[in-house]
């Protein structure tokens, strides 16, 4: 239900110059730059004798290119790194993942941002995946 979520909470909400940035679980072939992708999660468990739980770190990869070596390409990333920050994280006590009757959502945390830039034939690509953990509980 978190990967739902993110795509709810990010897809149609997300601006570069007025313009909308689409949110993907896959990338089609032809995507044109800028994008976001609901990318890797991992999980790992932690119960207790009174809950069951998982701790899920779920990764947001926030992708531009440009023929033009590049120009723009870090401030774009961190206009729209930002935007994804206030949405999944809008304050410190909002909690904006409301996972049904069966989980809640107890924590959301920013855990880290990372940058890498790759170079193809066509394209500088400017790509900076941000990191929330997640602390779940089974209802």
């Amino acid at each position: 239900p978190l990967r739902r979520k993110y795509f709810e909470l990010l897809n149609g909400n997300l601006t570069l110059n007025g313009v909308n940035v689409p949110v993907f679980s896959v990338v089609p072939n032809q995507a044109a730059f800028p994008f976001v992708i609901i990318d890797t999660s991992s999980e790992l468990p932690s119960e207790d004798k009174d809950t069951f739980g998982v701790e899920y770190i779920q990764s947001i990869d926030i992708v531009t290119g440009y023929v033009d070596g590049g120009y723009g390409g870090y401030a774009d990333c961190d206009l729209i790194a930002g935007q994804v920050k206030n949405i999944v994280k809008p304050s410190k006590t909002t909690n904006v993942f409301d996972l049904g009757v069966d989980f809640t959502n107890i924590v959301t945390i920013f855990e880290r941002g990372n940058n890498v830039i790759e170079q193809t034939d066509t394209h500088f690509i400017v790509r900076r995946i941000l990191e929330f953990k997640h602390i779940i509980q089974e209802n």
